[in-house]
């Protein structure tokens, strides 16, 4: 018979594992309950966000992962995007079956910072979309790799090439390469960020011989909502080249296309931000590019915004429109054209503008919105335009009726002798009148607003609402 402390260590040591098991028992057990729970409350949100209705759902719960399978169908705004898109489809949107596998290891999901899942869309049973098995044969439509916590989700999307001819059209054939992406979104921060690349995907009419391709597509966003309950952030997108092309006179191709939109919110007041760029545009109307815009609003109130956003999802409360027209205008709002431009086949065109709106003094004066006077008395501004003289000979021709002669591809238009006079005579006109000045082999226009009343290169032409015809 052994010691005291010998047995004692015996039954420790023979006790260890059984321990251990048993933690790791009551662990596994926990992480695959506050897995599903956590399932179920993504659902719930789901559903009361309005956009979606939850017509099927089965849960098995697995030792150290769980299977889950649900069928689903856009409802409220879901249902109104998909109607937007497919106008001539069903009066309700398919249902979509979706297969979500859920890993909760306890030891790998302490390890990740959370349970791992991966979602699938398959192809196959699909009832009501048919067509998905012909472009994903051999498998998702959609797959969905993330890791999820009660705080936050984190993870990529991918979806799978396709090659061959469209089932409705069989001389089209379509192709596109893989799409892939990540996501990521934080309850705390309330904070969303999305990215997702398309390398190409072309189209051809076998037919016709019609081509249409895109290249090097990208989206990238990133918002955060505010405390106002508004989300402030960037949305980009970006596309190497595009075009469609069918050997006549109708093709166009582009390049360099990118379009971002920024909003920031600081304390009150919401500044948003508009820039688009174009490398070249080749159409029947000739080559266009480089051209680039920048347009700015400031001093937009977050509580008008607020409250545009309950009239517009809200039918009942339209007397929103009136009071958040008069809020954004008491806060003094601004819209910038930083500048526009644009290399025309008949030389470059530049533009600018900037406005503001005094409103201070409005205070919560329903009725001023009704009074053009007083609004356009607060209103300030100018905008600036200049073209070449080749630009505004070309705008002219083709205001007027006599016929021109030109090529196919967008190249000056060369009036007939006998035009000459006449189109002198026009530009004399419009140079006459003060809407254009001369300036070092070009065209100038300068307006601007001040006291209610417009001024065009320095010329008072009166005020605004004689010149403007507003109906209240």
């Amino acid at each position: 018979m052994g010691t005291p402390l010998k047995r004692h260590r015996l039954i420790l040591l023979l006790a260890t594992p059984v321990l251990l098991a048993a933690l790791f028992a009551g662990l596994v057990a926990w992480s695959g309950a506050a897995a599903e729970r956590e399932y179920r409350a993504v659902l719930d949100t789901l559903e009361t966000s309005g956009k979606l209705t939850v017509e099927h759902e089965h849960y098995q719960r697995g030792l150290l992962h769980s299977s889950a399978t649900l069928v689903i169908r856009l409802s409220g705004g879901g249902a109104d995007a998909w109607h937007a898109v497919h106008p001539e489809g069903a009066t309700t949107a398919p249902r979509l079956l979706l297969h979500n596998t859920l890993y909760h290891n306890p030891v790998q999901a302490l390890a990740r910072g959370g349970v791992r899942v991966v979602s699938q869309i398959p192809a196959a049973g699909q009832p009501e979309l048919p067509v998905l098995t012909h472009y994903f044969p051999e498998g998702s439509l959609l797959t969905l790799e993330s890791v999820a916590s009660t705080q936050t989700v984190t993870g990529t999307l991918t979806v799978p090439g396709f090659h061959g001819s469209s089932p409705a059209e069989t001389t089209i054939q379509a192709s596109w390469e893989p799409i892939d992406g990540e996501f990521h979104w934080s309850m705390p921060q309330r904070q969303l960020s999305f990215a997702a690349r398309l390398p190409r995907i072309d189209l051809r009419d076998e037919a016709s011989g019609e081509r249409s391709w895109l290249q090097g597509a990208v989206l990238d966003i990133a918002q955060a909502q505010h405390i106002s309950g508004l989300w402030a952030g960037h949305l980009r997108f970006e596309l190497d080249e595009a075009g469609v092309v069918a050997g006549g006179n109708t093709d166009v191709t582009l390049d360099g296309l990118s379009m971002a939109v920024t909003n920031s919110i600081e304390g009150d007041y919401l500044t948003a931000h508009i820039e688009a760029g174009l490398g070249h545009l080749d159409s029947p109307d000739g080559p266009f590019g480089p051209a680039s815009i920048a347009l700015r609003a400031d001093r937009l109130r977050t509580s008008a915004l607020l409250l545009l956003q309950q009239a517009a999802q809200d039918p009942a409360q339209s007397m929103n429109w009136m009071v958040a027209a008069l809020d954004l205008l008491t806060g003094s709002p601004e819209l910038h054209l930083d500048h526009l431009d644009v290399t025309t086949p008949y030389g470059p065109l530049q533009a600018s503008l900037s406005l503001r709106l005094d409103g201070t003094q409005l205070g919560d004066n329903l009725f001023a919105l009704l009074d053009p006077h007083q609004l356009s008395r607060r209103l300030s501004g100018r905008f600036g335009l200049s073209i070449t003289d080749t630009l505004l000979r070309e705008a002219l021709l083709r205001q007027g009726p006599p016929p021109v002669k030109g090529d196919k591809k967008g190249a000056p238009i060369q009036s007939d002798g006998a035009l000459d006079p006449m189109l002198e005579a026009m530009i004399q006109e419009v140079e006459q009148e003060g809407w254009i000045v001369r300036d070092n082999g070009s065209w100038r226009l300068d307006a601007r607003i001040e006291n209610g009343s417009l001024y065009l290169n320095d010329t008072l032409l009166g005020p605004l609402t004689q010149l403007i015809p507003f109906s209240p």
